[in-house]
């Protein structure tokens, strides 16, 4: 037991060193900051300090980590019966003077339903199995034992998430619900009983499983994610039709009697090199799955070369070309994802004829749909795949020629391709104006200047989301020779939008509301489009380039 805890300390100083070296890589690359922190090597001496006060900043990291954990799955709980809550019998699982969204989370919190989802979850859990990346490289590097492999991810990284999840748990709670602290280490208890023993149970399906046998629907994630909810969701309003008082004490007595079980296997238990072995080898066919499936998803068959001839010249001639060869491998994802779109608008168009939600406000439902439309918008727009292919199949074997990268030449191709990626992304355009006209269709209290200015909307999103990733394809051009994202430019600014779109944007309409909201957003979309043009042709002749 005693090597088997130095490997654990091993580990979680490894863990937390590789913390360091990616918040010293992200410095590094900063724009002006970066430069100032000189050639040497300047965290040496935070690493010392880490390593000597090792537990507290292990316990840090893995508190922020519950605290973001517990984010999540509040808000997807709260998101989720906010809207069933005014759906039909289930509106009088809830007391009626919940009239503000602070005494739904305070009434949440007291009945225990946010725990919920982390037990729904745990059933699904195999800690073994699922890390495959640290065990390959714990194992095949640093000649780990698999035995103490094992205890690590079995019980030592699920105790000291038990300890910080308690931590978060009690102060949470106590701060929204009102509960215990008592209650919430049972219910944090509980969590990891379930885990362990959840784990064991899959471990020892795995190792009964015959080699070269195909999986069962029920170890597709898929289906599992699936599962997942439909137990959430049930457990949660058994939980908000009984109000059972002592919830917390009977699951902890449950998972109890499985942990028992599952530690009395794990005695006897001597398969662990097999089972690091057999993790591995699924950990390395997942990768080449990966890598063939990305390689393969850029591959240009027969039928797509030898298609109807292309008329044209110069660059006119090979964008079209470009488009016509990868017309496959570029409109079929976007196609599937403006379906799912137009089929889920077309349903909440059903519940709305339905009047399920005749009691919420219009203008706080035209201004929620408008977000929801941003998100779809932003989503079916994505031009990663689109770029990489242009890159690998085009662009890579002329950039090294300086005709292509004049500022001219540059400005001439992106105007091509940007008329090109129009007329492709009218399609989700179009399906996000469908389901926009059928959910505002009972919408009365809306006027007919919302009514247009949320058309005129739609299109000007969609023209931004559609110029911004060639613009930051043009100007950022983050690709490596063989095709790899090295920009770390391209990268922040992804990760700009994405924080403006899903946590700016929502309260931003609320303050602004839905009117001011859309003209704001669109004129910035509209600028942005004909701005992008200026920047390509400004800093394209230097910035696109083959990245080292």
């Amino acid at each position: 037991m005693k090597d088997s805890f130095k490997t654990f300390v091993v580990i979680e100083k490894t863990s937390l060193s590789k913390m360091i070296n990616s918040i010293a890589f992200i410095f590094r690359k900063t724009p002006l900051l970066g430069k100032h922190l000189g050639e040497s090597y300047r965290f040496f001496e935070l690493k010392e300090i880490v390593y000597f006060f090792y537990p507290i900043f292990s316990i840090l990291k893995h508190i922020l980590g519950s605290a973001m954990t517990l984010l999540l799955v509040g808000a997807f709980n709260f998101f989720i019966f906010s809207l069933l809550r005014n759906f039909g019998p289930i509106t009088n699982l809830f007391p009626k003077d919940l009239d503000s969204n602070w005494l739904l989370l305070e009434y949440l919190s007291s009945l225990m339903i946010f725990p919920l989802t982390y037990f729904s979850t745990a059933l699904f859990k195999n800690f073994i199995i699922e890390y495959g990346q640290p065990i390959n490289e714990y194992f095949t590097i640093y000649y780990m034992k698999p035995e103490y492999l094992f205890d690590n991810f079995l019980y030592h990284k699920p105790l000291i998430r038990f300890i910080s999840r308690t931590i978060v748990f009690m102060i949470a709670f106590k701060i929204v619900g009102d509960l215990s602290p008592l209650r919430s280490l049972g219910l944090s208890l509980a969590i990891l009983f379930v885990e362990i023993s959840a784990s064991v149970f899959w471990l020892a399906r795995s190792l009964k499983k015959k080699p070269g046998e195909k999986k069962s629907i029920i170890d597709k994630s898929f289906f599992q994610f699936l599962l997942i909810i439909a137990i959430d969701l049930l457990l949660s309003f058994l939980v908000l039709k009984f109000r059972p008082k002592f919830i917390d004490l009977f699951i902890l007595g449950i998972a109890t009697v499985f942990l028992i079980r599952a530690l009395s296997y794990m005695r006897s238990f001597t398969g662990h090199a097999k089972v690091v072995e057999m993790t591995n080898r699924e950990f390395e066919l997942v990768l080449s799955k990966i890598e063939k499936a990305n390689d393969h998803s850029l591959k240009l068959t027969n039928e797509d070369i030898n298609n109807k001839s292309v008329k044209g010249e110069g660059f006119a001639y090979l964008n079209k070309l470009f488009f016509q060869r990868h017309k496959r491998l570029i409109i079929k994802p976007i196609v599937i994802k403006s379906i799912i779109i137009l089929i889920l608008g077309i349903l909440a168009f059903i519940l709305s004829l339905m009047r399920v939600l005749k009691d919420l406000d219009q203008k706080d439902l035209f201004t929620s749909l408008i977000i929801i439309l941003t998100l779809a918008m932003y989503i079916a727009c994505t031009q990663k795949n689109i770029l990489r292919a242009m890159y690998l199949n085009c662009d890579q074997g002329l950039m090294p020629y300086g005709f292509y990268r004049t500022s001219s030449n540059i400005l001439t191709m992106f105007k091509e391709r940007l008329g090109s990626l129009l007329k492709i992304m009218a399609i989700p355009s179009l399906s996000n104006l469908i389901t926009y006209l059928l959910l505002t269709y009972n919408l009365g209290e809306i006027s007919i200047g919302y009514r247009l200015m949320g058309v005129l909307y739609i299109i000007l999103v969609g023209l931004f989301f559609t110029s911004l990733p060639l613009a930051q394809y043009y100007i950022f051009q983050p690709f490596d020779q063989e095709g790899k994202v090295v920009g770390k430019a391209s990268s922040i600014l992804d990760f700009f939008v994405y924080f403006l779109i899903f946590y700016v944007f929502p309260s931003l309409s609320i303050k602004l509301g839905a009117f001011y909201f859309m003209v704001l957003v669109g004129a910035i979309g509209l600028v942005f489009f004909f701005l992008s043009q200026v920047l390509t042709y400004k800093l394209g002749s230097k910035t696109f380039r083959i990245r080292s």
